[in-house]
């Protein structure tokens, strides 16, 4: 069988065979990429196809979240291959190449999202989002709602702003909390708990943590890194960031208050932290929120 290779960008090449498939776009709406913001939604995409379908990115440069509303579709990396149904998310990070197949004769349907950004590979991968992975939400009508909310935000932007790239986030972090885990020892259990037992605690650190799992220092980085993919410290960093971000979102504590809550002696410090993991400052983030700070 020969096959036909049409190249869709750089980075992107439909790989079908001699007969071509039917392709119906419902939608796919853009905002402007002219934008000094590390990580913001950039496109929503909306497309049926009939037929067998093969399709490949090469080092794809933007984060891609896919969700199949029809249809089987196998995605193929060099490590894994994962098929893909209704209901199922598949996420693609910056830099990955993945071939992906109508498996089946029936019709497909998919809805996307395109991320870019600055730093949209640093922001995936601190969302936990360092390989290609298949994801199936619980509640597959919410996710999709979800997408479909983030795609009309996209259509109303004409360029990049800070509520959209907000918008985007909130809809990873709801997603990363179906990424599986390995199951942790108890000895690392013990101190994830005590990661949130301790959250507003400045002087909190990785020793301590190994000390309350039973671990030498070297031991239980080891662990902790074989576990979550990501160092101890770095872990309750994260942490620390989201519930910074939820405070300022759904709360009018100031910042110095919530800077306290979340383990920082200097809300200066505190500020110059936030803007680095989110690429927003503390009251860009607050005004995206559309939450007034308290006064005194």
């Amino acid at each position: 069988m020969t096959q036909r290779t049409i190249a869709r960008s750089a980075f992107s090449r439909d790989i079908s065979d001699d007969e071509p498939s039917d392709l119906f776009w419902h939608a796919c709406f853009s905002c402007g990429m002219k934008a000094d913001l590390p990580f913001f939604p950039s496109r929503f995409t909306d497309a049926t196809r009939s037929g067998r379908h093969f399709f490949q990115h090469i080092n794809f440069p933007e984060f891609a979240l896919e969700m199949i509303l029809s249809g089987e579709v196998e995605y193929r990396t060099e490590e894994k291959s994962d098929i893909c149904r209704q209901g199922d998310i598949y996420v693609i990070p910056p830099g990955s190449t993945v071939r992906f197949a109508n498996i089946s004769d029936a019709p497909r349907r998919k809805i996307a999202v395109l991320f870019n950004g600055t730093h949209a590979g640093l922001f995936a991968d601190a969302l936990g989002f360092r390989e290609c992975l298949k994801l199936t939400p619980p509640d597959a009508d919410d996710f999709e709602k979800r997408i479909r909310k983030l795609g009309t935000a996209i259509r109303r932007n004409r360029q990049p702003t800070e509520k959209l790239m907000l918008k985007g986030m909130e809809l990873l972090l709801h997603l990363r909390q179906f990424i599986p885990r390995k199951e942790a020892e108890p000895g690392i259990q013990r101190a994830c708990r005590m990661v949130d037992s301790e959250i507003s605690n400045a002087m909190l650190t990785a020793e301590e943590l190994a000390k309350s799992a039973g671990l030498s220092a070297s031991d239980f980085r080891q662990k902790f890194y074989r576990t979550f993919g990501i160092p101890p410290m770095k872990y309750l960093m994260q942490l620390r960031m989201e519930k910074a971000g939820n405070l300022l979102k759904q709360t009018g504590e100031s910042v110095k208050r919530i800077a306290s809550q979340c383990g920082f002696n200097s809300s200066h410090a505190f500020s110059r932290t936030f803007t680095r993991h989110f690429g927003l400052s503390p009251a860009a983030m607050r005004k995206a929120g559309k939450v007034q700070p308290q006064k005194g």
